[in-house]
C-alpha cells in the first residue's frame, strides 16, 4: 500500500505542515498574556489611585472641619487656659468648654463636661483609620502671648497620608481688651 495515499485519505486531502498550529497557539497565548498583564496593571493602578484620592478627601474633610471648629471656638473664647493637649475656655454663653486630644482623637469638651469626638472615622483609639499626631514633637496647643496656637497632624493609618492643621487665633476678647487699653492711654 502506498503511504502517500493513506496520508491523503486520512487528512482528507489537506497538506500537512508540521508545527504551524503550535506556532499560532504560542503567539496567541503570548499576546493574550501581554494584554492581560497590561490590563491588570492598569486596573490595579486605577484602584490604588481611587483609594488614595478617597483617603485624601477624607483627610481634607476632617481637616477643614477641625480648622473651622477650632477657629470659631477659640475666636469667641474668654479666659483661655492651655496645656500641651488641652485648651479650656469660657464660651460666649458663659459656660466652660474646650478641646482636648487623647489617644489620637480630638474631642470637643461640651458645656456639660462630656466629650464629643471631632476626628476619626471608624473605631476608637489605636483602631481608627484617621488619628492625630503631634507635628514635629510640638504640643498640640500652646499660648504665645494672647495668641492660641494649634498644631495638629491628621494621619491615615493604612496609607500614611497626612493633613496638617496649623491655626493661630487671637480671641476677640483679647483684641477688645488690647484696643480698650490703647484707647485709655
Amino acid at each position: 500500500m502506498n503511504k502517500n495515499i493513506v496520508s491523503r485519505d486520512w487528512n482528507a486531502g489537506k497538506i500537512q505542515t508540521n508545527g504551524f498550529i503550535m506556532l499560532e497557539l504560542m503567539i496567541a497565548v503570548l499576546l493574550t498574556s501581554i494584554i492581560l498583564t497590561v490590563f491588570l496593571t492598569a486596573s490595579a493602578q486605577m484602584f490604588r489611585s481611587y483609594y488614595l484620592q478617597a483617603v485624601y478627601e477624607e483627610l481634607y474633610h476632617q481637616g477643614s472641619s477641625i480648622d473651622e471648629t477650632l477657629y470659631v471656638g477659640l475666636r469667641f473664647a474668654r479666659d483661655v487656659t492651655v496645656t500641651n493637649n488641652t485648651v479650656r475656655f469660657t464660651s460666649p454663653t458663659g459656660l466652660a468648654t474646650g478641646f482636648t486630644v487623647q489617644n489620637g482623637i480630638l474631642f470637643r469638651i461640651l458645656e456639660d463636661n462630656t466629650r464629643q469626638p471631632l476626628t476619626g472615622n471608624s473605631g476608637m483609639g489605636q483602631w481608627q483609620d484617621v488619628y492625630i499626631v503631634s507635628s514635629q514633637q510640638t504640643p498640640f496647643f500652646s499660648l504665645q502671648g494672647q495668641t492660641v496656637q494649634v498644631a495638629l497632624l491628621l494621619r491615615h493609618r493604612k496609607s500614611n497620608q497626612e493633613w496638617p492643621c496649623f491655626i493661630s487665633v487671637v480671641p476677640l476678647t483679647a483684641q477688645y481688651e488690647k484696643g480698650a487699653k490703647n484707647d485709655a492711654e
